[in-house]
């Protein structure tokens, strides 16, 4: 009884799609897509930050990185 609705609302299971994050974030970013193919790394990093950001938190980095990756 003493937890709070917002703890209950945060441990609350969500199910996030991530290809569509990724293809959001690719969509969303023809900058950093052309920098990324151009030779630039850090693009990919700044495209996974994005995904993560939008899935709350709850995407494996590691898992985006590969996704974006094989995409581009």
């Amino acid at each position: 009884m003493g937890r709070k609705k917002e703890e209950i609302f945060l441990n609350a299971p969500v199910e996030i799609d991530l290809e569509q994050i990724v293809n959001d974030v690719i969509e969303e970013n023809s900058k950093l897509v052309l920098e990324y193919r151009g030779g630039i790394a850090s693009a990919l990093e700044k495209m996974v930050s994005l995904a993560v950001k939008k899935s709350w938190g709850r995407a494996d980095p590691k898992k985006i990185r590969y996704m974006i990756a094989s995409k581009l």
